[in-house]
């Protein structure tokens, strides 16, 4: 579990969140939606533990979490299959070869993220995250380079995954399409101010 109470959050003089409370139950899927400066990604930032509340108190049963930032942040000297073997404690090429599959990305195992699309780096970053060993995964926008169609199949394959490890996730989104075919349960934050 992670729980939020009444978390406050400020980058110098400007707030972002302002008394934020909730709480993530195990295998528990959930969208984080609102305008640009409502606090989405700070939250993820805080639940990863990269951001101390300004007060507040945050606890969590959770291992550390898998974090999938707005852009990919893969090794670029490494290839695709390098990348996903680098959160393995020892390399697990089934598991590697699995997770590539989930993200259709099979066929670009040993290229490097500069022969990638935008759309396929993020995908990739999806599937390092998934052999990461945690029970908790901190999804910020993983889909916004994706086309739709390949978005519903990563969509649907994320789930399944979650679902069969039942871990607990946090997808934040602009998409309310996304939010509802991802989570059962969405905040909708406003921005502090």
């Amino acid at each position: 579990m992670l729980r939020f109470e009444q978390v406050s959050f400020s980058y110098g003089k400007r707030v972002v969140l302002n008394d934020f409370s909730f709480t993530l139950h195990d295998g528990e899927l959930l969208a984080l939606m609102g305008a640009s400066g409502s606090g989405k990604t700070t939250i993820l930032h805080l639940a990863a533990g990269l951001l101390t509340p300004t007060s507040g108190k945050i606890e969590s049963d959770f291992l550390p979490p898998a974090v999938v930032f707005q852009e990919p942040r893969l090794f670029p000297h490494l290839t695709v299959r390098e990348n996903l073997a680098a959160v393995q404690e020892k390399t697990d090429e089934k598991a590697i070869l699995d997770a590539l599959a989930l993200m259709a990305l099979s066929e670009w195992a040993d290229a490097y993220p500069k022969e990638l699309s935008g759309g396929m780096q993020s995908r990739a970053s999806l599937a390092r995250a998934l052999l990461f060993p945690t029970d908790l995964y901190l999804f910020d926008e993983p889909f916004g380079a994706l086309d739709e169609e390949t978005k519903r199949k990563v969509l649907t394959n994320l789930k399944a995954f979650l679902a069969e490890k039942g871990a607990a996730a946090i997808l934040v989104t602009h998409q309310n399409e996304d939010a509802e075919a991802f989570a059962k349960r969405k905040f909708f934050l406003t921005t502090a101010d």
